[in-house]
């Protein structure tokens, strides 16, 4: 099930911004906003948001995220990519 608690805690201790937070979750601003309070309201949405909310919250506690502030724009891109990907395949068809 959804946790809006820890999806709180990836929005306010990954480093990524809000821009890169919908880019990654395929979603809009708002719904990262109204996430904050309540778990998304279509089952798949609700299950795909899990599964990454899970997967960031597990780089934040192994230390891979945030990025060092010594991080180039090129490097950040390149990590998101790599973070992208991997994300996507939580969730893609077998």
């Amino acid at each position: 099930m959804f946790d809006c608690s820890k999806f709180r805690k990836v929005m306010d201790k990954s480093g990524l911004t809000k821009k890169e937070l919908t880019l990654l979750y395929g979603v809009s601003r708002q719904a990262l906003y109204l996430w904050r309070d309540r778990a998304p309201h279509q089952k798949t949405l609700a299950q795909r948001a899990e599964k990454y909310t899970d997967a960031l919250d597990a780089a934040i506690s192994k230390g891979v995220l945030p990025f060092p502030d010594s991080a180039t724009a090129e490097q950040r891109t390149a990590f998101l990519l790599k973070i992208a990907q991997r994300l996507h395949a939580l969730t893609a068809p077998k």
